[in-house]
């Protein structure tokens, strides 16, 4: 039986009161009444703001949010100052850092941001670039100029030519001649015309050269070595026999021819 079924066949129901006798009517039963339909759209009141007030909503929420960034900020900065933090955390809140304070940058301000970080960012890597450029240039530069002058030391019989490179390298420079670049020694030498020293540019191999006749560096070279600095018989061995060991093989035949075999410690 449905409960719609049971309820038209069920007794009806009075309302009745506390102490009301049986079958008496309630006098002045108060009159059961609709509740009011709800009034006419155009009787209702909407709360309209003004311009005014919407602008200064507006600048309290947009100060409340510049507090609230604010105090962010501070709070990062604060971390930051941390010396226990790990490279990766630094970078995270550099990087939250970063988003705050954009945040808190008009437009302007920001693309003017944008742009000093684009300079900045361009400003780096022409700083890498150059930095790069002058270390191969400075690579190019000492390689060259200590070849050529380790090159002419051995043309010019040089007994060690790290010993040339120490002395002549602070003063070589390489110098451009038609799109070629040629080392060039700073040194000091008599001017043809007034007689007096000036400074002159010599190849490396002109250096040399006028070194070799120079007495102060005749220990740079192996001819006066083997025979002996400012005449005296340096090859000679213990019992007055020069070395032959020390001697080249021109050096050799010459004292061989003017001197004997007894005078190099070779028996007959």
């Amino acid at each position: 039986m449905s409960n719609d079924l049971f309820l038209l066949l069920s007794a009806p129901w009075t309302i009745c009161f506390e102490n009301q006798p049986e079958g008496e009517e309630l006098e002045n039963e108060p009159e059961v009444v609709d509740p009011p339909a709800d009034p006419p759209a155009q009787d209702k009141k909407e709360r309209l703001f003004t311009q005014k007030e919407v602008d200064e909503f507006v600048v309290k929420r947009q100060k409340a949010v510049q507090r609230q960034l604010k105090q962010m900020e501070e709070n990062i900065q604060s971390l930051l100052q941390e010396k226990n933090l790990s490279e990766e955390q630094r970078g995270k809140f550099e990087e939250q850092l970063e988003i705050v304070q954009a945040q808190q940058r008009t437009k302007e301000e920001q693309l003017r941001q944008d742009q000093k970080k684009a300079a900045d960012k361009h400003a780096k890597e022409m700083e890498k670039v150059t930095g790069e450029r002058n270390r191969y240039e400075l690579l190019f530069r000492e390689s060259t100029i200590k070849r050529a002058i380790s090159d002419a030391a051995t043309r010019h019989e040089g007994f060690d030519p790290e010993q040339f490179i120490a002395l002549l390298a602070p003063k070589t420079k390489l110098v451009e001649n038609d799109g070629e670049f040629s080392p060039m020694v700073e040194i000091i030498g008599k001017d043809e015309d007034t007689g007096e020293p000036a400074l002159m540019l010599k190849t490396p191999d002109e250096a040399i050269s006028s070194m070799k006749e120079q007495d102060k560096y005749a220990n740079l070279f192996r001819p006066n070595i083997s025979r002996g600095v400012g005449g005296t018989n340096s090859t000679s061995g213990g019992s007055g026999s020069i070395n032959a060991r020390k001697l080249s093989t021109e050096e050799y035949m010459r004292v061989r021819k003017e001197k004997g075999r007894a005078a190099l410690g070779v028996a007959r």
